[in-house]
């Protein structure tokens, strides 16, 4: 079965808004394929990333939507960051909000 190649994005957050900070084209969505494109993208990343907390530490926030396999992996790679469900997704979801 052939999938269709899927990109995930990585967004750093500004006062204009959403900057992007890295993309993953990924065959499928499911978390031992975004383990291994985190572990890839980190290995690209600078020593002094997130204003100089460094690639391993990570960033101290993450905005996710409820996708669990996402969220884990995520975890996996930045364990001490703390994780939040994004606004635009809670509205989204709850009262149907759609652009």
């Amino acid at each position: 079965m052939n999938s269709i190649p899927q990109v995930v994005k990585f967004l750093t957050e500004t006062p204009a808004g959403g900057y992007p900070s890295g993309f993953l084209v990924v065959s499928n969505l499911t978390e031992k394929t975004l383990d291994e494109g985190i572990k890839d993208l980190k290995a690209l990343m600078p020593e002094n990333a997130f204003f100089g907390r460094g690639k391993h530490k990570g960033p101290q926030i993450i905005f996710t939507d409820d996708d669990t396999a996402e969220i884990n992996s995520l975890k996996k790679a930045w364990p001490n960051a703390i994780f939040l469900q994004c606004q635009w997704h809670i509205l989204q979801v709850r009262i149907g909000f759609n652009i």
